[in-house]
């Protein structure tokens, strides 16, 4: 979601004068080192919106104004924060972008103005989005978030409770109250008697400071683990979930005359404590949160930092750092220029591509055996292929014998992941040991021997492997005798014809696969280059039905079976004119 759509920081803390124009989506990620003013720009919007900088301290002028800023004649003593804010147009029709400004200034007054930019109209307080700019909630999450942040938040939870159940609260409260009345009643009998004035407990006017000692807790056997007994790493992972409940409540509240509040966090290192694994998690959650509430987060960790991948992907990258005269700058790092901040990082360049590829693959496998564990109980095979479209695949291996009633496909998504398959082939068969296993990977572009090391490496986890003759599956369709066979107008010779223009029109295609696969594995140098494509070339054009690129091959052949039948052919029926031994006598075991 996006609120904030820019700000304008001067003379705050460390950001002497923020003023390039910072452009803001829904999840928007502060990079830097350590003490270079990260956090200072998650604080100033808790000063706009809050009147506060760090969590629970009010602001003070003479703390919290830029000691860089120049003290020459006629230089403003003030800090200023400038936000542009575009309303949301499913709530506000006819809403225009706005300015919004504060000052602060030595003498503790605050200066504030809003206004439509363009036209300069000032903003009337009866106006709807002046009251929803009222109702805005910027919560700051500080980098330390200790027992005291936590009795805090759920303070907060019981504020936003109280708002949208109060009826519930007030009614249970009053049964609460009535408990504790019963079993007190000794005590406030001698009160009276003693004292001589009626004492009895009172419901209190609100259950905040109770709720600010409740605590999240799981039962297990006879005993209670409350969260402030576990780890800190758990109890981070419990911040986000109240927040965004927190959100969703405020959001469902429907009454006459209420503006519905939308929700911005100020999340400082949420990665702290939390194990790589968790802090991957989290990173997703807060991709997924960003859609519904406006994001800013500070952060060292590689798996927010990997988050920003592509343009229009709703989230933004800002590199913070200190100029010589120890200001803050920030300035947008495009998502193809990340490299250039992985060196600023020092390690990050190495391990990011490297844990969130280990990270992905972690999910596949537990994605995958989810899926194991929904296997009907009359599977007898299960085929774990890379494709993600079944349909050449499963046709092909039924014509061999293959009984698709009780055979399950699942894909484990890319030849990148045959380790995953084997993993998860294993973990099959260690559940359900009388289910056969075949692992399918396309041939593509490795040798033979390549080929028959992971051939020895599947047979010895007690699985199968199958592997087409060419490129890819699609391949065992082109066939002359195949396509004469199904479509007897096309004789082989005009078959053959008609699969040598389809191969030779596609050869762009499959050359460029085949050339591309040889330099991501060399990650060759320009030297040399012109000499190893013509290699390469060589060797498609002395094989080409070994390197064609099936799937489009098939495709320019169906277009030209099809002037020749005038229907449209389909070329994935079984044949005996395209069996493969291999893969038959595996069905036949």
């Amino acid at each position: 979601m996006e609120i904030i759509k820019s700000v304008e920081i001067r003379k705050f803390r460390s950001l002497k004068s923020l003023t390039h124009k910072l452009d803001f989506t829904d999840l928007n990620i502060f990079v830097g080192k350590n003490d270079q003013g990260k956090s200072n720009v998650l604080r100033a919007l808790n000063l706009f919106f809050n009147g506060e900088t760090d969590r629970s301290i009010r602001f003070r002028f003479s703390d919290d104004y830029c000691y860089h800023s120049n003290t020459g004649k006629g230089t403003k003593h003030e800090i200023r924060i400038d936000l542009i804010i575009e309303p949301p147009r499913n709530r506000f029709k006819h809403a225009k972008p706005l300015r919004w400004t504060k000052h602060w200034r030595p003498d503790g007054s605050v200066f504030e103005e809003r206004r439509y930019i363009g036209s300069e109209q000032e903003l009337a307080q009866r106006d709807n989005v002046s009251k929803w700019l009222d109702k805005i909630r910027y919560r700051y999450i500080p980098a330390i978030k200790g027992q005291s942040y936590f009795s805090a938040l759920m303070g907060e939870l019981h504020d936003v409770l109280n708002e949208a159940h109060s009826s519930v609260l007030s009614s249970q409260g009053e049964d609460f109250i009535s408990g504790i009345r019963k079993v007190t009643e000794d005590i406030t009998k001698d009160l009276n008697e003693q004292i001589g004035i009626s004492n009895t407990i009172q419901v209190p006017s609100d259950f905040k400071q109770l709720f600010s000692n409740l605590d999240f807790g799981v039962r297990v056997n006879e005993h209670t683990y409350h969260l402030k007994q576990r780890g800190d790493g758990i109890k981070i992972r419990h911040i986000p979930v109240i927040l965004k409940y927190m959100s969703e409540q405020e959001r469902n509240i429907s009454r006459a005359g209420y503006v519905k509040p939308d929700t911005i966090w100020g999340f400082e290192e949420p990665e702290n404590n939390l194990e790589l694994r968790y802090a991957f998690e989290l990173a997703k959650k807060f991709k997924d949160y960003s859609s519904d509430i406006q994001i800013f987060v500070t952060t060292h960790s590689p798996a927010f930092y990997a988050l920003d991948q592509h343009e229009n992907d709703g989230v933004n990258m800002y590199y913070v750092h200190q100029n010589d005269d120890k200001c803050t700058l920030v300035s947008k790092v495009s998502h193809d220029k990340t490299d250039e901040l992985h060196e600023i990082m020092g390690l990050l360049p190495l391990i990011t591509p490297y844990l969130t590829k280990i990270y992905g693959q972690q999910k596949e496998i537990e994605a995958l055996e989810v899926k194991v564990g929904a296997l009907q109980d009359n599977t007898s095979v299960v085929v774990l292929t890379e494709d993600s479209d079944f349909e050449a695949l499963s046709i092909y291996f039924k014509g061999h014998g293959c009984n698709l009633d009780r055979t399950e496909f699942i894909s484990y998504n890319g030849v990148g992941e045959i380790k995953s398959a084997i993993a998860i082939g294993k973990y099959i068969k260690s559940k359900k040991p009388n289910v056969d296993i075949i692992i399918h990977r396309d041939r593509d572009y490795l040798t033979d021997e390549e080929i028959e090391k992971l051939r020895i490496k599947i047979v010895a986890c007690g699985l199968h492997f199958y592997v087409p003759k060419g490129v890819d599956v699609e391949g065992e369709f082109i066939c002359p005798k195949h396509i004469n066979y199904l479509y007897p107008r096309v004789d082989i010779d005009k078959a053959s014809l008609f699969i040598e223009e389809a191969t030779d029109e596609a050869e762009d295609d499959s050359l460029g696969r085949l050339i591309d696969h040889h330099f991501k594995l060399i990650n060759a140098k320009s030297d040399g280059a012109y000499g190893k494509m013509k290699e390469i070339e060589g060797r498609y054009l002395n094989d080409k039905v070994r390197y064609r690129y099936g799937k489009k091959v098939i495709g320019l052949l169906k277009s030209k079976v099809q002037v020749e039948v005038r229907s449209n052919p389909n070329f994935y029926i079984y044949s005996d004119f395209i069996k493969n031994t291999s893969l038959a006598s595996i069905f036949n075991k």
